[in-house]
């Protein structure tokens, strides 16, 4: 009777630990994280035109609508006081964002104006506001951001190409966004997470023409994350 006494306690033991160790651990969110993320984006990218290029008139804008994929890393810094949670982060994204648009001519309808335009990169840093709830984070975000893009303007008679130029441009803006963060094992967490981008006006030169360029994006992603500090 007494072992068997003693062998229940010790099932009843075992059972306790099991389950207590399949209870995943409480995430600390104070300290250094890193992680990597991938989504997609949408947009707009407006070029206008500042000088009578003898197709279309000064102030003619084409416009483009953007789509295609986000892929990058991230990493940064949270500081926790009871429920509330403030930190900064850095974020830099490989992208195939593009699209491209075209005008038919004010002038001669047999001449098309296009342009294409492509988001190569995309970096951010911003501060991160938000309440923890046990292993769930729910946050706002803000700051800076840049992008690289590159811009392809050219003209058509009768669709055979008749001349344009391409140029490189690098953008600074500002940039909002939201997410919410979900610790599912130890130091691990997953994310989803939405960023607004709005790069300004830029006005370079394309093929000898004064043009002004504005863009902005939409971009959403899922990612992981890695903290570097420890468990409660």
């Amino acid at each position: 009777m007494k072992s068997a006494s003693c062998g229940a306690g010790a099932l009843i033991a075992l059972a306790t630990m099991t389950a207590a160790s399949a209870e995943p651990s409480q995430r600390r969110w104070d300290g250094v994280y890193v992680g990597v993320s991938g989504g997609g984006g949408a947009g707009a990218f407006d070029t206008k035109l500042l000088d009578d290029i003898g197709l279309l008139p000064p102030g003619s804008v084409v416009a483009q609508d953007l789509s295609g994929m986000v892929g990058g890393v991230h990493a940064g810094f949270n500081a926790t006081r009871g429920p509330w949670l403030l930190g900064i982060e850095t974020g830099f994204g490989w992208t195939s964002i593009g699209g491209s648009g075209s005008r038919i001519s004010t002038v001669d309808p047999d001449w098309t104006v296009h342009t294409k335009g492509e988001t190569n990169w995309i970096a951010s840093a911003v501060a991160r506001l938000g309440f923890t709830s046990g292993n769930t984070l729910i946050y706002a975000k803000g700051g800076i951001a840049m992008t690289d893009m590159t811009l392809h303007g050219y003209s058509t008679m009768l669709g055979t190409y008749a001349g344009g130029g391409k140029i490189d441009r690098r953008f600074t803006g500002w940039t909002i966004g939201a997410g919410s963060e979900m610790a599912f094992t130890g130091r691990w967490s997953i994310r989803l997470d939405y960023d607004y981008f709005d790069f300004g006006k830029e006005r370079p030169n394309i093929g000898g023409t004064d043009i002004a360029l504005t863009t902005q994006h939409h971009v959403g992603r899922v990612g992981i994350s890695y903290a570097l500090g420890g468990l409660r």
